[in-house]
């Protein structure tokens, strides 16, 4: 991860020159100023939000950018995987668990080998 990672996560919001994508970013802001809490729009997230409102949300978009890289490199470190030397498409071993890798659980077809791939592909 280096330094610009986080104005990469931002990307989209510069992109669209408005840092909120959602739709219902209002029950956030609402949930500081009308004093109620309500399932899964937390307090805070409005008090950060309307911290930011006076600098059009950007703060919060690079706060949030930020955020994600270091929780990122923390679970790298955790597993090993140094930071300076991962690149893009490395393969990584999840190992230490007794559950094996179920087909189409995300991974999709990169967790069959490749012979076994191309009988059902168009390359045979």
């Amino acid at each position: 991860m280096s330094v610009h990672s986080p104005s990469l996560l931002s990307l989209p919001a510069l992109w669209n020159r408005f840092p909120l994508l959602e739709y219902d970013t209002g029950g956030y802001l609402a949930r500081w100023y009308e004093g109620y809490l309500v399932p899964s729009r937390p307090a805070p997230y409005g008090l950060l939000l309307n911290l930011g409102a006076p600098f059009d949300f950007w703060t919060v978009v690079l706060l949030q950018a930020a955020l994600a890289v270091w929780v990122l490199t923390l679970a790298m470190r955790a597993h090993g995987i140094r930071v300076d030397q991962a690149k893009v498409g490395d393969p990584i071993t999840v190992t230490g668990t007794g559950r094996a890798l179920d087909r189409g659980n995300g991974w999709t077809d990169w967790n069959i080998s490749f012979e076994e791939f191309v009988k059902g592909s168009a390359l045979s």
